[in-house]
């Protein structure tokens, strides 16, 4: 592996299935350690599978604080799942570079309750460049029901809030004198709406027909995968890539 220069003007987004993160992992001082390790190399990190309280997860930045000289800050999830099993979403983000312009669990009966943990979104600006802002859609995948769910997270959520987007923009003035002063805006004015998470889109959970199928769905919405099927991002001896990001081609470089 090749390592690369670190570049402070690139932030770097993740998501990470912390699996059953709860009270007894956090109270385990050498998982802690390689939990922490992970976490503070990004700018933003998506943890899924939390079953931290609102107190417990700020001593989770407390101890983040310790290891670094960096200051971070989180915004964490009402309890999602149906049935017995809840678990909460939890956005990690270093304070000095990025604050939550909004936060917020979709209302999953606008699209029919089609998911068993509903996406959690984030809406974050950066504070040294304040017209740059980003759009985080998180959505632990069921397994039993990924393709279903993915579907409904591309053909609706992700329309959804495209749509709350262009409006929101159509009603600023600055965007307005812009549009008179040029015939369009590029894509370096936009702002990117990523898909991300555990989306289970892979092995015997979305077989190969459906991902033929997923992966025409993306291209007629002007989306693409940025981590491919053939990439291992667990820590199993299988080779599946789980854990994705979607969003527009568009975005690739950016």
């Amino acid at each position: 592996m090749t390592k690369k220069k670190k570049d402070s003007k690139v932030s770097l987004i993740s998501t990470f299935n912390i699996k059953e993160f709860g009270i007894k992992k956090f109270n385990d001082n050498g998982i802690m350690k390689f939990i922490i390790n992970i976490l503070k190399r990004y700018n933003i990190v998506l943890c899924q599978e939390v079953h931290l309280t609102n107190e417990i997860s700020k001593q989770l930045v407390d101890s983040l604080l310790k290891s670094s000289s960096v200051r971070y800050s989180y915004v964490l999830s009402q309890l999602t799942g149906t049935g017995s099993y809840k678990e909460r979403y939890l956005y990690l983000y270093r304070s000095n570079k990025w604050k939550v312009l909004e936060n917020y669990l979709i209302d999953s009966t606008k699209f029919c309750d089609k998911f068993f943990r509903v996406p959690y979104v984030a809406r974050f600006q950066n504070l040294r460049k304040p017209h740059i802002r980003i759009i985080l859609i998180g959505c632990h995948i069921h397994p039993d029901n990924a393709y279903e769910e993915i579907i409904t997270l591309v053909n609706n959520v992700y329309v959804d809030i495209k749509a709350k987007l262009e409006k929101k923009d159509s009603s600023s003035v600055l965007i307005k004198l812009l549009y008179c002063l040029s015939s369009c805006i590029s894509s370096n004015d936009n702002e990117p709406i990523i898909v991300m998470s555990d989306l289970n889109a892979l092995g015997s959970y979305l077989n190969k027909r459906k991902q033929v199928e997923l992966d025409k769905i993306l291209k007629d919405n002007y989306l693409m995968w940025e981590i491919d099927y053939l990439s291992d991002i667990t820590v199993g001896t299988k080779c599946n890539a789980y854990d994705r990001f979607v969003f527009e081609v568009k975005n690739k470089e950016r």
